[in-house]
């Protein structure tokens, strides 16, 4: 008697464990549909068989697919971490550069500030306050005074054209991160310890560089004798 079972020939041989046991499984109503003989024992035997191959060759198939599976997950979450640590060092990458540029501004433009700076307070002091109240009663020595202040807020302008802020602070805290203390008062106070008295020079930055602190004079408190 033949039994009807898959060939073992080379041609017919699946590479796909899924496509084999669905292969497999449309053998099956012949299996069923099988005459009853004399031999129906070895028969269901043998139908037994190979219904366990066919289970065994699925779950085969499960397996594999679950590890293609995972496998895609962990190069997909390789592949999300490399794209993340490569995103970190280009921003990492692109401040230095910025750093380095800002630094090599300021190197090639620190020795013309200085100089614009120094010219600025000349000017500054060039006319006094009480030449300045004089000044109104004379229409030629108030028109000088004009010119001197624009040609002052000309030099403000072109060190505010290249990033060059002048400033002066608000209140009279001191601050010594901004201010630079070129004299003392003293003062029996409390209150007034530590507060600016009176401005001096204007201070000037660039972005978050210091080049001149703002001149001021502090009050210090010096406890009266009794």
């Amino acid at each position: 008697m033949t039994d009807n079972f898959p060939s073992d020939n080379a041609e017919n041989t699946v590479d796909s464990p899924i496509l084999s046991a669905v292969n497999s499984v449309e053998t099956l109503p012949e299996l069923i549909d099988m005459p009853q003989e004399a031999d129906q024992p070895l028969a269901l035997e043998g139908l037994s068989a190979f219904v366990q191959d066919t289970l065994s060759a699925m779950q085969t198939a499960i397996e594999s697919t679950h590890r293609t599976i995972a496998g895609l997950q962990d190069d997909f979450k390789t592949k999300i971490q490399y794209d993340q640590s490569k995103e970190r060092t280009i921003d990492i990458l692109h401040k230095q550069l910025q750093d380095y540029k800002d630094d090599l501004t300021l190197k090639i433009l620190r020795p013309l500030v200085s100089e614009l700076i120094r010219l600025y307070d000349d000017i500054e002091h060039l006319v006094p306050e009480t030449a300045r109240a004089e000044a109104e009663s004379s229409p030629l020595f108030r028109q000088v005074i004009n010119h001197v202040d624009m040609l002052r807020g000309d030099i403000e302008s072109m060190l505010n054209n290249n990033g060059i802020e002048s400033y002066s602070l608000d209140g009279d805290a001191f601050d010594s991160t901004l201010q630079r203390t070129v004299s003392i008062i003293s003062t029996s106070i409390p209150e007034q310890d530590k507060t600016v008295a009176k401005r001096v020079r204007r201070g000037f930055r660039y972005e978050d560089h210091v080049l001149r602190h703002e001149a001021v004079i502090v009050y210090r408190y010096v406890q009266p004798v009794s």
